[in-house]
């Protein structure tokens, strides 16, 4: 509105600044370039960005967190899913539709924000293909046939690397994690455990 130089309305605020974006990516296309890159990395990397809630703080005080956040995270899903959708190429068609919408969750963060709660919706779909990998992985190996899944095994370990380069620390928002902690313990009335988290 002050570069407008009058009151407007939500659609115009959204216009304004989708047509600034525009602007910026026309005169900058390297830096967009990299912008992109670097989210592309986000997106299929292991980390969970935090937002507003940091889940590497919460699994310093559940042993549960942590096992699931060694074991079972963003890291180990993705590469599995995608050996699903290797050893399932023969029934694309017929999956289509997931591969569609996986495909569209995965462009609207990278187009907007990568956040975990953004990249989060891509979940679902990533587990189907992941139990269709595991599932056409063990019937293989049960009809003797696990030879033909080297391709899909060296797939694997390939993706594990991308997936799990450290990008950031796990503690990279730790600092805003305690004084966010710190905050709501004095709104709950312990001032002992906030100097605590504050420390």
């Amino acid at each position: 509105e002050a570069a407008r130089g009058r009151k407007l309305s939500p659609s115009e605020v959204s216009r304004y600044w989708f047509d600034a974006t525009f602007q910026h990516v026309s005169a900058h296309p390297g830096e967009w370039l990299a912008v992109v890159g670097k989210k592309l990395a986000l997106l299929v990397n292991g980390y969970e960005v935090p937002d507003a809630e940091d889940q590497y703080f919460y699994e310093r005080s559940s042993t549960l967190l942590r096992t699931l956040g060694f074991v079972a995270h963003f890291g180990v899903l993705l590469p599995l899913a995608l050996v699903g959708v290797a050893l399932a190429w023969a029934r694309r068609r017929e999956l289509l539709t997931l591969h569609l919408v996986c495909a569209t969750l995965a462009v609207v963060p990278v187009l907007f924000y990568m956040m975990a709660r953004y990249r989060y919706p891509i979940v679902p779909g990533l587990v189907l293909f992941a139990a269709l990998g595991l599932a056409e992985g063990f019937e293989r190996v049960r009809a003797g046939r696990a030879r033909s899944l080297a391709f899909a095994g060296g797939l694997f370990a390939l993706l594990l690397v991308p997936c799990n380069w450290p990008i950031f620390s796990r503690e990279f928002q730790l600092a805003e994690s305690l004084h966010n902690s710190g905050v709501a313990l004095l709104k709950q009335d312990d001032p002992a455990g906030a100097l605590e988290s504050f420390t």
